[in-house]
C-alpha cells in the first residue's frame, strides 16, 4: 500500500447532470398526458353516473305518477313578473313561462333531495328570492366535472330580475324536448315541426308521455342530454367572441345575451331553469368566424351549447335513453340517425350507432 495516496469522491460532471435532467424531463412529458387522460376518464365516468341517476329519478317519477314529467310544469297560478307587467290579473296577463317549474325541480324528491324540494316555492318564479336557497345551490348530479371552471352561476336571470348579488347555479344537463323547424329546413327534409311526431319523452306542455307512448322504444329514444359549459356560449370548442356573435345568424343571436364583451346563453343556464332543456335545431359553423354559428345544419353534437347537445368530452357527448341507460354519442353521428333518436313516436328505424 502506498502511503500518502487519497481516494477522491468523483461527482457528476456538468454533461452528466444535464443528461439526467433531460431524461427526467422526457419522463415527465410522457407521464403528464397519461395522468390527464386518467383524470378525464374519471370525470367522464362521473358524468355518466350523473346521467344514470337522472334516468333513475325520472323512472321513479314515472312509477309514482304513471307518466314522465314534461320538460316544465305550468303551476296553474298567476305570477306577475318583470317580463309580465300589469296588475297580475290572469284574465288579461297570463302567467309568464318564467314561473313554470322545471322537471329538474320535480325530480328532487327522487334523488334524495326532498328537503330542497320542500323549500321550493311553486307559487313564485323559479328565480325569485324565496327560491334562491334552492336554485343557487350547485348540485353535483346536475354538473359535469369535465366542464371548465368558469363562472358557474346564471348572470342573467337572478341578478337582473330579482336584484340579487348571486344568481342560480348552472347545470350541464337538459331534457330533449322536440325537433325544431330549422332542423328540417336546414337539412332539406320534409318539415314535421309542430306535429306530435317531433315530440321527445320530456316534451313541452301540454304533451306528456307514459312509457307506452314511447312507441319508438325507450332504448331507441333520447330522454336527457349534455348541454354543458353555461353560462358561456361555446361554439366548436371555442367561447363565442364578438366576431362570432356578429357572424351568427339572427336566430342564433336571439338565444344570446350580451354583457359587455361576454356572450351568455339567454336561457337554460340554471339547473332549475324551466328552460333547462333543448329542442334540436342542428348547427352549422359560421362562414366568417369559428366561434359563430347558424341554426339548422348537420352538426348534432358538440357544435354549440346554445340550446344544443354539447360536452367537453373528446369525440362526443353522453345521452340518457328512455330506458334509463346512458350511451356516448359520437359527434360525427348522422343527422338522420340522431334526429330519429330524439323523437318518441317518429316511426323511424334506428340501426347501430
Amino acid at each position: 500500500m502506498l502511503f500518502g495516496h487519497r481516494a477522491r469522491n468523483r461527482g457528476f460532471t456538468l454533461i452528466e447532470l444535464l443528461v439526467v435532467i433531460a431524461i427526467i424531463a422526457v419522463l415527465i412529458a410522457l407521464l403528464l398526458p397519461a395522468v390527464q387522460q386518467a383524470r378525464e376518464a374519471a370525470r367522464r365516468s362521473q358524468c355518466k353516473n350523473n346521467m344514470k341517476q337522472l334516468g333513475l329519478a325520472l323512472h321513479n317519477y314515472e312509477s309514482s305518477h304513471s307518466t314522465f314529467p314534461p320538460s316544465r310544469f305550468d303551476p296553474k297560478t298567476c305570477i306577475g313578473t318583470a317580463y309580465s307587467p300589469g296588475t297580475g290579473d290572469c284574465n288579461t296577463v297570463p302567467a309568464n313561462q318564467t314561473s313554470y317549474i322545471s322537471w329538474t325541480v320535480m325530480c328532487l324528491p327522487y334523488m334524495d333531495q326532498a328537503n330542497m324540494y320542500n323549500i321550493y316555492n311553486p307559487n313564485q318564479p323559479w328565480w325569485d328570492s324565496s327560491n334562491l336557497p334552492v336554485v343557487s345551490k350547485p348540485l353535483p348530479v346536475y354538473t359535469c366535472p369535465s366542464t371548465p371552471t368558469t363562472t358557474r352561476f346564471d348572470p342573467v336571470w337572478g341578478p337582473k330580475l330579482a336584484g340579487l348579488a348571486t344568481g342560480s347555479a348552472a347545470g350541464d344537463y337538459g331534457s330533449m324536448n322536440e325537433i325544431k323547424k330549422a332542423y328540417y329546413t336546414g337539412n332539406g327534409l320534409t318539415d314535421l315541426s309542430g306535429t306530435a311526431a317531433v315530440q321527445g319523452v320530456l316534451a313541452k306542455p301540454p304533451y306528456t308521455a307514459r312509457i307506452r307512448d314511447v312507441s319508438d322504444g325507450t332504448s331507441n329514444t333520447i330522454m336527457v342530454v349534455e348541454s354543458a359549459g353555461k353560462p358561456d356560449a361555446w361554439v366548436y370548442a371555442k367561447i363565442m367572441t364578438a366576431a362570432g356573435y356578429t357572424g351568427s345568424d339572427s336566430k342564433a343571436q336571439a338565444k344570446i345575451t350580451q354583457s359587455g364583451t361576454v356572450n351568455y346563453n339567454h336561457d337554460g343556464t340554471g339547473w332549475a331553469d324551466p328552460d333547462a332543456g333543448l329542442s334540436l335545431d342542428g348547427t352549422t359553423r359560421s362562414a366568417t368566424d369559428p366561434s359563430g354559428f347558424t341554426l339548422g345544419g348537420r352538426s348534432m353534437v358538440n357544435g354549440t351549447n346554445v340550446s344544443e347537445v354539447y360536452s367537453f368530452h373528446v369525440g362526443g357527448a353522453h345521452v340518457c335513453m328512455g330506458d334509463g341507460s346512458v350511451r356516448f354519442i359520437s359527434e360525427s353521428v348522422s343527422y338522420i340517425t340522431f334526429g330519429a333518436l330524439c323523437t318518441r313516436q317518429g316511426g323511424e328505424v334506428v340501426g347501430e350507432l
